[in-house]
């Protein structure tokens, strides 16, 4: 379906962005109260994974099911006019809420006196588990996509402008059920959407790793893990949509587990070592330094962001090739 390159984007008034940050702050409350409930480690001071609850997959399930919620909220508040605001609601709510856990020198310290601590069970685990989380902002996203198809799809003449800059507009199926498709074709989408993809997950596993090489052996803190991974999706991002413009964050957003799976793949590779003289609280690879919680939503806010900043390089792409160009040489 073509749209046009004006009509692409809503922009937002005062107003809207006052809604917007009530709508995220909304978001942030409920994951704070009800979500902490749901995801809280059995220790008071453990941090927040599928290895610290007594009911795993029960956890994540009714995440699943908060986080759907709180989107199609944020959807219906203020959608039309940012339509990824709920999927970035959702991981907003819960890295806060992850706040209030502990981070991964936790589970070290709970499991120094087991000799797991650096078995690759470990890392396995985290790499499945990274994947469910982001299983379940996916599903928020898709739930904010039919939300804002239903509620506000046929207000405009072309029915996708509210939809042209949401993750979930090229999803597989799910783009075909809201109506939303790339003027490019599927093909060159795809083509264009893995260069994309791959700049991105390599660019920030590497910005990751120089981000958190300055303190390998320091104590784990919240705030040092989430600003090397939100920085470094944002820049990775920042310059894949200037050189590889895309309509949706999907692309970006897809690098997300990518960089997840890479960096405890990495890590249980490399192996502790026999001479890194660190304590057994601190991890032998920076990228143990994050939980699976945290490269998941820290990730997608980072890629986000970088979409909503460069997100007018895709319509000036569309015009740039909608100009007549002179096949001929003028003689």
């Amino acid at each position: 379906m073509a749209v046009e390159p004006a009509r692409l984007y809503r922009q937002l008034h005062l107003s809207d962005r006052l809604i917007v940050l009530v709508a995220w702050g909304l978001a942030i409350a409920i994951h704070f109260a009800i979500g902490w409930r749901v995801m809280q480690p059995l220790d008071p001071q453990g941090a927040v994974s599928m290895l610290s609850v007594r009911h795993p997959m029960l956890m994540m399930a009714q995440m699943a099911a908060l986080s759907v919620v709180v989107a199609m909220l944020t959807t219906l508040l203020i959608g039309r006019k940012l339509a990824d605001a709920g999927g970035f609601a959702v991981c907003v709510g819960i890295a806060v809420a992850n706040l209030r856990g502990g981070t991964f020198e936790a589970i070290l310290i709970d499991m120094s006196g087991s000799g797991l601590a650096t078995a690759p069970g470990v890392g396995f685990t985290f790499l499945f588990e990274a994947l469910v989380w982001f299983a379940v902002v996916v599903l928020a996203m898709v739930a904010s996509g039919f939300v804002l198809r239903w509620c506000f799809g046929g207000e405009d003449e072309d029915g996708a402008c509210g939809l042209s800059s949401m993750a979930v507009a090229e999803m597989p199926w799910v783009s075909k059920v809201l109506q939303v498709g790339d003027d490019d074709g599927l093909a060159a989408s795809f083509r264009r959407g893995g260069r994309h993809t791959l700049f991105t997950a390599v660019s920030a596993f590497v910005l990751i790793g120089l981000l958190s090489a300055v303190t390998p052996a320091r104590a784990i803190t919240h705030g040092q893990v989430y600003f090397s991974i939100l920085v470094a999706f944002y820049i990775a991002g920042y310059f894949a949509h200037g050189k590889f413009p895309q309509r949706t964050a999907l692309w970006t957003c897809l690098a997300v587990p990518l960089v997840a799976v890479a960096a405890y793949l990495w890590a249980m590779l490399i192996g502790p070592g026999k001479t890194t003289g660190l304590p057994s609280t601190i991890p032998h690879s920076v990228y143990l330094r994050a939980l699976p919680l945290e490269y998941v939503t820290l990730g997608t806010i980072g890629s986000m962001i970088a979409f909503w900043w460069t997100r007018q390089n895709y319509a000036a792409r569309l015009l740039d090739r909608r100009k007549p160009r002179n096949t001929k040489k003028q003689m």
